[in-house]
């Protein structure tokens, strides 16, 4: 009896240690099939729930009990005003804005969703600093018509009621024809952390753009006229291209100022500095171009032919979205939230 003991006792040792080491197999394979599964699909977790959080992040909605009017000019001849709701507005603002551009090329739909987002923004920015309920057809700033044009009307009902902001406030929608090739840094050009969104963005298809270049060609003599008129400044007799210093540049190259050489200048005392040297003169690159009449503050100034020519490029002041550029992504198959995106960044897409 003790033997059949003992020999059971084996047995039943053998048994408990084999159910050891099978319940530590089976916990090896469990904790490993865990780490596996948790491999695989942690990441899938975390970056699903990042998605979702910057998701959320860029699409809002906001509870406002904003009943802001737009007064606009009443078609009539009897001269009187009336007041209509904001999209209504932006229908009528749009779609001017859409005929100036099909003078140039032709209006994606998608462009014209973005552009009616950018509207329907600035009007909201302008009633952030408001108190009145009604707001001016004038102070709005932009050409009305109450013949709403198709592309407009959808636009606007497609993008109802969105609006970007940018730290919790509507932003300055900027935007221009074309730019120089690339767009303009807001932060650094506007001097302010509220322009932080507007990032110098690369946009090569402007180089595409209608007119992307102007050439403005000047006899030295008829150049030299216009300076001393509209500058009060003296040209050297034998002055060059040289003569016009335009170092001094905000980002993407436009001109800040133009450096300009006098005919009082003496060549063996000139200043490296010649910002403190009174014999240069410094006109701003806005002023010269709104001088000579140019699209852009992104120029450059050579000697050509005997003369001088002006070459600028671009389309307007080189903040924020470029229309030439977001109609070319638009081609490309970019939603109108693409768009924005790219050229406005960090930005926040609210539904009213």
């Amino acid at each position: 009896m003790n033997n059949n003991k003992r020999v059971w006792r084996i047995y039943s040792l053998k048994y408990e240690v084999s159910n050891i080491i099978r319940k530590n197999i089976y916990k090896k394979i469990f904790f490993g099939t865990l780490l596996a599964v948790c491999t695989l699909f942690l990441p899938y977790f975390f970056v699903t729930l990042y998605n979702d959080r910057e998701e959320s992040d860029i699409n809002k909605v906001k509870v406002t009990d904003s009943n802001i009017m737009i007064e606009v000019a009443d078609l009539s001849d009897d001269g009187k005003k009336s007041c209509i709701a904001i999209d209504e507005y932006v229908k009528g603002a749009l779609s001017c804005e859409l005929n100036k551009i099909r003078t140039e090329f032709e209006i994606s739909d998608e462009t014209a969703k973005a552009l009616a987002v950018i509207i329907r923004t600035h009007v909201y920015k302008i009633e952030e600093n408001v108190e009145e309920n009604i707001i001016t057809e004038e102070k709005c700033g932009y050409e009305y018509t109450s013949d709403y044009d198709k592309q407009a009307d959808m636009a606007v009902d497609a993008t109802d009621n969105i609006i970007i902001e940018y730290n919790g406030k509507a932003v300055d929608c900027f935007y221009c024809m074309s730019s120089g090739g690339m767009t303009r840094d807001g932060a650094t050009d506007l001097e302010g952390e509220d322009y932080a969104y507007l990032k110098s963005v690369t946009v090569k298809e402007d180089y595409n753009a209608p007119e992307f270049l102007t050439l403005c060609y000047y006899k030295n003599d008829e150049f030299r006229e216009i300076i001393s008129k509209e500058f009060e400044i003296t040209l050297n007799d034998n002055y060059t291209a040289a003569d016009f210093d335009i170092t001094d540049t905000y980002s993407a190259g436009y001109i800040r100022n133009v450096m300009i050489k006098t005919a009082d200048t003496d060549d063996k005392a000139i200043m490296s500095n010649k910002e403190s040297d009174k014999r240069y003169k410094t006109v701003s690159g806005e002023q010269f171009a709104k001088t000579f009449d140019l699209p852009s503050q992104c120029f450059y100034i050579e000697d050509f032919n005997g003369g001088i020519r002006i070459v600028s490029k671009g389309r307007g002041h080189g903040f924020g979205m470029s229309l030439y550029g977001a109609e070319m992504m638009s081609r490309d198959n970019k939603t109108y939230e693409e768009i924005i995106n790219y050229f406005y960044q960090s930005i926040v897409f609210v539904t009213l």
